[in-house]
């Protein structure tokens, strides 16, 4: 996961799918911090790109405005 600002923000840990079928609702990013997990969401809208082939999703937030909480999912 890539930030508008080019930073790497974490991986992608699941997708909600909650009121739509042909695409997720929510995004579920993890980051490891000190030898523990932060979790993140992000709605689908906030995705501007998704590169398969180097297994990268772009996001168009830029880093500073996801917001983290720590524990698990």
């Amino acid at each position: 996961m890539v930030a508008l600002d080019g930073h790497e923000i974490g991986v992608l840990e699941n997708v909600r799918y909650e009121k739509h079928a042909d695409h997720p609702d929510d995004i579920l990013i993890r980051r490891r911090h000190l030898f523990r997990d932060r979790y993140a969401t992000v709605s689908f809208e906030d995705v501007a790109n998704v590169d398969p082939e180097g297994e990268r999703v772009y996001l168009a937030v830029p880093s500073n405005i996801v917001q983290w909480r720590r524990g698990s999912v």
